[in-house]
């Protein structure tokens, strides 16, 4: 579909939109497994060639909405182990990428704000 010197953008075999819709991959050109293990440059760089994917399929289809997401171990579905990113087009009710199977855990605001510190700990 397209590239330039750090990404390559393509599009994925699974079209659960078709023919109405897209699913796009846009993965970096250097191997990393991780989205974590990114250097800035890169991860500079694959945002910036998703962004111009999700314009692009926006153009194209007008659809009700474009999910972007990236996979990270087993447990969240990672299929290949290369970081790669996915633009998929979206319709009301269209079932796909459910987030939350229930309802999640509402902590309290004093909660998230420790959760906050503990996280801005690590930076």
């Amino acid at each position: 579909m397209s590239h330039d010197t750090e990404t390559i953008t393509i599009v994925d075999l699974r079209q659960p939109g078709w023919p109405d819709g897209a699913h796009v991959l846009v993965i970096p050109r250097l191997h990393v497994s991780q989205v974590d293990a990114l250097s800035d440059e890169v991860a500079a760089g694959l945002m910036k060639a998703v962004v111009r994917a999700a314009y692009v399929v926006r153009a194209e289809f007008n659809p009700a909405g474009i999910s972007v997401w990236q996979s990270n171990g087993e447990a969240a579905g990672q299929e290949v182990q290369h970081v790669h990113m996915h633009v998929l087009t979206r319709r009301r009710g269209d079932g796909l990428l459910r987030v939350y199977p229930s309802a999640p855990a509402k902590p309290s605001r004093q909660e998230r704000a420790a959760l906050a510190d503990r996280l801005r700990a690590s930076l």
